[in-house]
């Protein structure tokens, strides 16, 4: 079983990223956290044992209560959970996004595109890659 957070406050994001997975690998199990503090509150439970370890988080950027910055410095922050690759999501393409996203230590970085379809094709690639790869770790 694969285990995978997904850190979107977007319910049509949410959906289409569910739909995505169920298509790429119906055993993987999907976790949810809606916003910033949530995000955290659902790691520090990782962190103490309380919920499994996911092998890949998606995190959006722009979040209420807590940005997706934010939480990335909390997971890297964290022996336990800093090893979890961590793909960071936004709908913009700012420069400096990428470039933070980076300093701070995230494992990828991608874009969310208007166009459904390109969006659908750019998760499924994109998601299949780092699901292999921590599958074979």
């Amino acid at each position: 079983m694969k285990n995978l957070l997904l850190i979107e406050d977007n319910e049509a994001d949410v959906l289409l990223t569910k739909e995505v997975f169920e298509e790429i690998d119906n055993t993987i199990i999907i976790d949810i956290a809606r916003d910033g503090a949530e995000a955290i509150d659902y790691l520090s439970d990782v962190q103490h044992a309380k919920r499994k370890l996911p092998q890949l988080i998606l995190l959006d950027i722009n979040l209420p209560k807590k940005n997706g910055f934010e939480v990335l410095k909390y997971i890297k922050s964290i022996e336990k959970l800093s090893q979890i690759p961590v793909v960071m999501m936004t709908t913009s393409s700012s420069k400096y996004d990428i470039e933070k996203s980076i300093e701070l230590g995230a494992d990828g970085f991608f874009t969310k595109c208007s166009d459904l379809n390109e969006f659908e094709d750019m998760l499924r690639d994109f998601s299949s890659q780092w699901l292999k790869e921590s599958a074979s770790k």
